[in-house]
């Protein structure tokens, strides 16, 4: 996945176009592209882009006392329990995906 933070022109995916505002940044991978909103802050049950050391991935972040766990919306994925530092990159906003807004 090739990851643009701060991007502000339009996203596009197939035939779809959607404008992006400038406070939203755009991931692109194969037929799709991420509206993402530029934050450090998210609450739990939220999906985020997370950066833990020099990975970045999008997952639901869930936090529960003092464990912090990211999770996939594939069940056939294992949660990832953060150990160490972890940044909020931003929030997901949007998605396009095979050419349509969802």
């Amino acid at each position: 996945m090739r990851a643009r933070l701060g991007d502000k022109s339009a996203a596009k995916s197939g035939t779809a176009e959607q404008k992006v505002s400038v406070a939203h940044a755009v991931l692109f991978g194969p037929e799709r592209a991420q509206a993402v909103h530029r934050t450090a802050e998210a609450r739990s049950g939220q999906i985020v882009v997370a950066r833990m050391e020099d990975e970045v991935t999008v997952k639901r972040l869930q936090r529960r006392g003092s464990r912090v766990e990211l999770i996939a919306e594939n069940p056939d994925y294992t949660p990832i329990v953060v150990n160490g530092p972890l940044t909020i990159e931003g929030l997901m906003v949007g998605l396009i995906w095979g050419g349509r807004v969802l």
